[in-house]
């Protein structure tokens, strides 16, 4: 008999079951009794589990001692010890039944105490970490997936009509309508209209059935294929939940509109019986509720433009609607208690009570009733007036002139939607200014004021008209074009191997064209700093605009003066809806979309990749590729990670077929450099030999090396040699199967689980290295399993790098992503639950099969480790587990069991629960068996036994007809099963089938990746790369070339002879030359260079490439050690090895063959005259550097008749306070000062100079004014000035650079500092002040983001403490950035040095430790002083957005200016990440001379690398802060009558005759402004 499977189930669960538990319930010891019900039901249970099904396997112990449901199993296993411990303290007490009963309620609150005693135990984190909170608890028990519960809007039931609905819906949106970019579409997304069908099948078993998607892609499939796969599941299912969100927001909008409707059906009765002035004037502020539209709208763009529409014309109802409403639910729930007082007079004390907080009289006063109505809904008595221009335009009660202007705004839609002039324009009779003189009222005092008032109303009412936010946003989306350019330092940042160079300089290009994440690289430019970007609609070639196509429709077509002045002001109100309304909202829109679109590409590329990753299947034998899956024991596999550094250790573990850690070897001397140490090679030699005994004794499968770098070569030919060499001596090694092969593996996924907190808790006691051993092995043997441990609580699986922009991803859409990729894999594999209870490494997968979750799967596996038991058989999880039918259904099929490792079991083994079949279709499995074995019905033969020949036998199930059996189901009213017979045979064929990949070792392209961690995006033909030359090829000559060219060439200048072969001048006489030639010390005539890059590969360059000009001696052009540039030509993976060209024309690609190929709107006309400006300022800058000055004749040992750029070099080797005293390039009276801070920064002082002699001499009384305070200092001479005001402030400086809090940022920096040891700042405190750093200080932007990491890392550590940091900043030398986090984020102040002392935050502190003991108590305060215009010494606020600037501090030249130190562009060491300088002709920008410092310098460079941009300063820099300008867009009040009120923004531009009185009045506030 064949059964409905889903039926049946879920029948049996909801009655038997429940009745089986409240027979354990009324009589726990009757056994007799449960076993006669066990029989009476034998038979419908036979029909779910099976023919040979037996109660008696039931262990019933099980139900007797079950715990209750409401009473959790951890929860009551936690309790028992403390319910032991007390239980002889209390005294049994009994009722008349002699029923025990408040021992039970004692041994409960015991229960409950424990519980909060383990609550209290433990802190909310490990309890979150752990899935032991309340809401985890309750996720576990309701019988329902766990996956549903958790997200964001939960899945509830669906009529027939919503589902088709929902199906049209997401069709439309999800799979017809196309991308705005151009994403790369596959075919199989594109779906035919008869998909809807199919997913509303789909829709329907998720809302309504509770089938998670593995269930129906892999059960349902007659449903859904062949148009929809398991992709397009995922994809209907993340669109069911934004449907859900678009018909609540929909419904809730609907519900607001019906009730506003009543309301004002209200108001129309209550203002009918007043006069008819005020109902006038009520009904000019209506506007129809487009019900119908709403009903339309397919978008929530269209339900937000509803929205906005309403709230902008009923927005001041709504609190009175809601008392309204609560008014008539209060009367009647009053009259409901009257007729009930009534009825049942003698029950008054039972009736149901009156509404909160109102009292229960029944005469209460109208006011006193709606002023506790309006207390009870928290409104307001008396609406607060409003403060925006709308309002105040309402207020005003301009409606009236506004439909002067002679349309409405849905009428204006209208004739935008049909193109064409549909409604006519009301001409009104009267001029504008006149029209407006009725109008005018306090707020708005003269006809100007109310014309532009009744302007702006009526423009922001069209912005919100739903059908001209239609219109105009079609038109938008469709006409869009972006312009792009670089900034000042996106010029010189944006090379050619930045993502955006193709799009450097972009005109018009329509946003249809951008393609996958290009926007995404271009946005993260325009954040950055390095681009800007102006979206526009219109081009430049085109005379008409949009505007004035759309000024046509809103314009009447007469001459006449009068109808001439309202089509103006009807044009102004379409510009102002335009340009202030409607397109920055559209942009931002398009913003979105086109950022969420390139999103979603890099994270399919990220989930593509980690698919790519997971879908190998383990590492088989060669015989083992009919394995079944279930009784699968793997291979053992031998993981060696060997050491890059000759400190390091190298490990080797052996890993057991399971992946456990059978043993390990520790190799230190595994890797030692043996050519010139005899000692090493013997060491070494040990390693290998202990390594090769480990192997003899272990006998692993199969070896697998991390490859780090080229040492991995020799060592797999070292090994593969050993294990030859085992092979042919060794006995056992020769019967095995195959020999042992050697394999080369990534070991990036294994460093991050070294270094993850997973992996620590797993090896605690191991080394990192080791630890990244083991997982390489595990990886191996299945890299599902390998890299679902990362995907835990703390979502450690982030922490690989799949793609280089996916930290611009949303976290939890980027988590959600990988984790149906991980669904999806598990599911296709399936998993053995027992394996995972007894291997801890493997449970993690579990939380990816359907209908599990982390907190179902996890409690799951605690159960039957608790009771040390082993899952025998599928229906186990329902009568042992007590699992829902719902979560049954949907795991049962994907949980598979080794059934020939339970044979020795004593309870039923159902032989299909090692099949994918799920078991609501075992009856179909075991006829077709049945039928296929030709066994007759009378036969005795049981289906599980002909289930076991079946498999023995599965050639038999090729003859059976499945299509006239599925006919036969669906006959029965089982629906089409056609394709999941076919599944069955399948199935039955080979069970649990790998239809993963099968495992290849990696290829030579992947082998040349791992070593040089390069990628082809990172290295490709054409790249400009930095080398170093080693070596000089030659070609050896041949026997004619030493006849033909023996004679050497003598130099008539020196004497020197010289080889013609080999070009070598070191030859007196021709008696040496020949000599050389005939011992073959003549190495040839040389062909090429040879050079290294950073990435390890070496470099070839011909003599034909070396440079434009022929070159017959390469020493002429480069020599030994010198750092060039070329590019790469060719690529010789398998030698890692490229041919390069150090041509200066193809260094400079002026043909653009080797360069990204640019975009089809690239701006080739802006780059030119944007790089021409940007080389002038460059020179004009340094013409001004280089500025002449007077050379004076003064006799001081200070004193230098030299420029900046001199004194910076001079300074470069001093120590730290010495000072130069110089000529000033003002005048000849003044001089500067130039002493140093610290390395690459200098402080410079101008001197005034008074009663002087003559200009060349000294003047007798020198002054230096303070720009700050207008103070004058004077000094009789130099060496005054030297004492008394630049050592007070060199000392300071010591004092603050040798702080222990004190941070050289010029220098690379650690990750962290370990307790208990000194750090950085303490160990350079201890040495001596003069020490040279190398580099320059970073820049503030740089310093900030390095400090915060600091901090952060800081405050990780050690939440409780507040650490701070003291850096020089570069910028404002004599100023120091003091950093500190006393909270969630990190706050950044500057103080000054002064001669007087530290001035900080307006404060004067004589010493360094009084500043500091004072901001550790002030560290907090709030209150901070403003600094005035011309201060130069004003500290930064403690928010960035709070950031305000003084315009005269720009304006105000200072005093006492500084400038950091210049030095040359350091060339980039490795990586190849940033722009090379600018080429010299010769195709070598670095001589041999400064390769060494210029690579030292690039070291400290990059410790201070910023991805924030930051403009470098350049000439003299005062020393005054200079703040930031104001945020644009915060114009004060404009009408004086309303100060309160806001003007939108820039309004006034489009009335000019008002332009002169708004600046008048803005120009107070500003001042104020400057002043902050």
């Amino acid at each position: 008999m064949i059964l409905s499977s889903t039926m049946k189930i879920g029948q049996y669960l909801d009655q038997h079951i429940e009745k089986l538990r409240m027979l354990r319930m009324e009589k726990r010891d009757n056994f007799v009794e449960m076993k006669v019900f066990f029989r009476r039901n034998m038979d419908e249970a036979r029909a779910i589990f099976g023919n040979d099904f037996n109660f008696d396997d039931i262990d019933m112990n099980e139900f007797n001692d079950a715990p209750d449901e409401d009473i959790d199993d951890d929860d009551e296993i936690d309790a028992e010890d403390d319910l032991e411990e007390d239980e002889e303290d209390i005294e049994p007490e009994y009722d008349e039944d002699g029923n025990l009963i408040e021992n039970v309620r004692k041994r409960r609150k015991k229960g409950q105490q424990a519980k909060q005693k383990v609550e209290e135990l433990f802190e909310p984190e490990e309890l979150q970490r752990g899935y032991l909170t309340d809401t985890d608890v309750n996720i576990r028990r309701i019988d329902k997936p766990e996956r549903f519960q958790l997200r964001r809007i939960p899945v509830t039931e669906a009529k027939e009509e919503e589902l088709e609905e929902e199906a049209e819906w997401i069709y439309n949106n999800a799979f017809a309508k196309r991308t705005i970019s151009h994403q790369s579409v596959e075919d199989e997304n594109v779906k035919r209209p008869e998909a809807k069908k199919k997913i509303k099948n789909a829709l329907n078993y998720m809302r309504n059935d509770a089938c998670e998607v593995p269930l129906i892609a892999f059960y349902r499939k007659e449903h859904i294929e062949p148009d929809l796969k398991i992709n397009d599941l995922w994809k209907i299912w993340q669109w069911d939940e934004k449907w859900m969100t678009f018909k609540s927001e929909k419904d809730k909008l609907l519900s607001l509109f019906e009730r506003m409707d009543k309301y004002r059906n209200y108001q129309y009765e209550q203002l009918s019986e007043t006069n008819e002035e005020a109902l006038t004037r009520r009904l000019l502020t209506d506007c129809d509720i487009d019900r119908e539209r709403l009903l339309r709208t397919q978008t929530l763009d269209e339900i937000a433009d509803l929205r906005e529409q309403f709230h902008l014309y009923y927005h001041d109802d709504i609190p009175d609607m809601r008392v309204r409403e609560k008014l008539v639910e209060y009367r009647e729930e009053r009259d409901k208690r009257k007729m009930k007082s009534n009825d049942n007079a003698e029950q008054d004390d039972n009736d149901e009570q009156p509404m909160p907080m109102i009292d229960d009289e029944d005469e209460l006063d109208e006011e006193i009733l709606l002023d506790k109505l309006r207390q009870q809904l928290n409104i307001k008595s008396k609406a607060t007036s409003k403060t925006d221009y709308y309002s105040a335009c309402k207020q005003a009660h301009l409606e009236g002139l506004v439909k002067k202007f002679g349309l409405k705004p849905e009428k204006f839609g209208e004739n935008l939607y049909e193109n064409y002039q549909k409604n006519e324009i009301d001409q009104y009779p009267i001029g504008p200014l006149a029209t407006c003189e009725e109008f005018i009222c306090k707020q708005f005092s003269d006809t100007q004021t109310v014309l532009q008032a009744a302007v702006f109303m009526h423009a922001k009412q069209l912005s919100l008209d739903p059908m001209v936010r239609y219109v105009v946003r079609r038109d938008y989306h469709s006409r869009c074009m972006i312009n792009a350019k670089p900034t000042r330092l996106g010029i010189q940042s944006i090379g050619e191997d930045h993502p955006c160079y193709p799009i450097k300089y972009l005109h018009e290009k329509p946003i249809t064209t951008f393609v996958n994440d290009q926007f995404l690289h271009l946005y993260q430019a325009v954040k950055d700093g390095l681009m800007t970007m102006e979206y526009t609609i219109d081009s430049k070639t085109n005379h008409s605009t949009y505007v004035d196509d759309m000024k046509r429709s809103y314009t009447r077509d007469e001459y006449s003066d009068n109808v001439l002045e309202w089509n103006k002001i009807r044009h102004t109100c379409i510009d102002l809806m335009l340009t202030k309304f409607s397109f920055p909202k559209f942009q931002r829109e398009i913003e979105e979309i086109l950022l969420d679109e390139a999103r979603q590409y890099v994270i399919k590329q990220c989930t593509t990749k980690l698919y790519d990753w997971i879908k190998i299947a383990p590492y088989r034998l060669s015989n083992d590729e009919n394995i079944t899956s279930t009784s699968d024991t793997g291979v053992r596999v031998l993981s060696i990670v060997y050491a890059q550094d000759q400190d390091d250790v190298s490990f080797a573990v052996i890993l057991s077929a399971e992946g456990q850690v059978m043993d390990f070897l520790r190799l230190p001397n595994l890797m030692l450099r043996d050519n010139y140490s005899a000692d090493n090679r013997i060491k070494k030699d040990k390693d290998f030999e202990t390594l090769r005994t480990f192997i003899i004794q272990r006998v692993p499968n199969v070896v697998c090396i991390g490859v780090e770098s080229r040492d991995a070569f020799y060592l797999r030919t070292r090994l593969e040699d050993m294990l030859n060499q085992i092979q042919h001596e060794e006995e056992e090694f020769q019967n095995l199967s195959e020999p042992i092969k050697v394999l080369l593996v990534d070991p990036e996924f294994s460093k991050i689980y070294a270094q993850s907190r997973k992996g620590e808790g797993d090896f605690r006691d191991y080394p990192p290295s080791l630890r990244q051993a083991i997982s390489q092995g595990r990886r191996l043997q299945d890299p599902l399993l390998e890299f679902a441990q990362l995907f835990n609580y703390d979502k450690e699986i982030l922490l690989i790098k799949y793609h280089p922009l996916q930290d611009l991803i949303d976290r939890e859409q980027f988590l959600l992503a990988i984790e149906k990729i991980f669904i999806t894999c598990t599911n296709e594999v399936g998993v053995d639950l027992n394996r995972c209870i007894a291997y801890p490494h493997t449970a993690n997968v579990l939380q990816f099969v359907c209908g599990l979750g982390p907190r179902k799967a996890t409690h799951m596996i605690k159960y039957f480790k608790q009771r040390n038991l082993q899952l025998e058989n599928r229906t186990h999880l329902v009568v042992h587990y007590n699992m829902g039918k719902c979560v049954f259904t949907n795991c049962a099929g994907f949980i598979k069991i080794n059934t020939e490792a339970m044979k020795n079991s004593e309870s039923y083994i159902e032989i299909l629960d090692s099949t994918r079949i799920h078991p609501e279709a075992y009856d179909w499995a075991r006829k077709m068996a049945v039928d296929a074995l030709d066994i007759e019905e009378s036969s005795e033969m049981e289906p599980s036994a002909a289930l076991e020949d079946i498999f023995l036998n599965s050639e038999r199930l090729k003859d059976l007809d499945l299509d006239a059996f599925a006919v036969e189901l669906k006959n029965t009213m089982y629906g089409d099963q056609s394709i999941t017979l076919y599944d069955i045979r399948a199935e039955l064929t080979h069970r649990y089938k790998d239809t993963r990949e099968r495992y290849q070792p990696p290829s030579l392209v992947d082998l040349f990746h791992f070593v040089t961690k390069e990628t082809p995006e990172t290295f490709y033909r054409g790249k400009l790369v930095q080398c170093q030359v080693f070596d000089f090829v030659r070609k050896p000559p041949t026997s004619e070339e030493i006849q033909r060219d023996s004679i050497p060439e003598e130099d008539k200048t020196t004497g020197i002879l010289t080889c013609r072969l080999c070009l070598t001048e070191r030859f007196n006489n021709p008696k040496e030359a020949w000599n050389h030639i005939d011992l073959g010390k003549c190495k040839g005539a040389p062909i090429g260079v040879r050079v290294r890059l950073d990435n390890g590969c070496t470099g070839f360059i011909k003599l034909a490439d070396l440079s434009d000009s022929r070159v017959t001696n390469p020493l002429e052009r480069v020599k030994l050690q010198q750092t060039i540039y070329a590019r790469i030509i060719r690529i010789n993976v398998d030698r890692f090895s490229v041919d390069l060209t150090s041509k200066s024309s193809d260094l400079r690609d002026d043909k653009e063959r080797w360069r990204p190929k640019k975009d089809t709107y690239y701006d080739q006309t802006l780059e030119t005259d944007d790089l021409n400006e940007y080389e002038k300022e460059k020179e004009l800058k340094q013409a001004a550097k280089e500025r002449n000055y007077v050379k004076r004749v003064i006799a001081h040992p200070s004193f230098m008749n030299i420029n900046y750029t001199e004194c910076e070099q001079l300074l470069a080797s001093k120590d730290l306070g010495d000072a130069i005293v110089r000529p000033s390039s003002k005048a000849s009276d003044h001089l500067t000062i130039t002493w140093k801070l610290v390395d690459g920064v200098l402080h410079n002082i101008d001197v005034l100079e008074k009663m002087k002699s003559n200009q060349f001499s000294l003047g007798k009384k020198l002054l230096i004014i303070d720009q700050r305070t207008q103070e004058t200092e004077e000094f009789e001479d130099l060496d005054e000035i030297l004492a008394r005001y630049i050592k007070p402030m060199a000392n300071t400086v010591s004092d603050i650079i040798s702080h222990k809090y004190y941070r050289n940022l010029a220098q690379p920096l650690p990750s962290a500092t370990p307790s208990g040891s000194a750090t950085p700042a303490q160990t350079a405190a201890a040495t001596s002040i003069t020490t040279s750093t190398t580099g320059l200080p970073p820049l503030s932007a740089d310093a900030q983001r390095i400090l915060n990491n600091l901090l952060m890392d800081d405050k990780r550590r050690n939440p409780t403490r507040i650490r701070y940091y003291m850096t020089i900043s570069r910028e404002y030398p004599a100023k120091f950035l003091l950093s500190y986090m006393p909270g969630r984020k990190p706050i950044h102040e500057y103080f000054t040095v002064t001669p007087n002392g530290i001035r900080f935050r307006s404060k004067m502190f004589s010493t360094l430790n009084d500043t500091l003991n004072w901001f550790k108590i002030h560290f907090n305060d709030t209150t901070m002083v403003p600094p005035s215009a011309s201060s130069t010494s004003t500290t930064q606020a403690r928010s960035s957005t709070n950031t305000r600037s003084s315009s005269s501090t720009a304006a105000n030249a200072m005093s006492i200016s500084s400038t950091p130190i210049s030095t040359a562009t350091p060339m980039v060491s490795s990586g190849f990440s940033q722009p090379p300088p600018p080429m010299p002709t010769s195709g070598f920008s670095i001589p041999p001379s400064t390769a060494a410092a210029a690579a030292a310098a690039a070291a400290a460079a990059a410790a201070a690398a910023s991805v924030i941009p930051q403009a470098a300063s350049s000439g003299m820099v005062t020393s005054g802060f200079s703040q930031p300008p104001p945020a644009l867009g915060t114009i004060p009040s404009v009408l004086p009558p309303i100060p309160q009120m806001m003007m939108p923004p820039n309004l006034f531009a489009y009335f000019p005759q008002y332009q002169q009185p708004q600046q008048q009045q803005q120009h107070p506030q500003q001042q104020q402004q400057q002043m902050f």
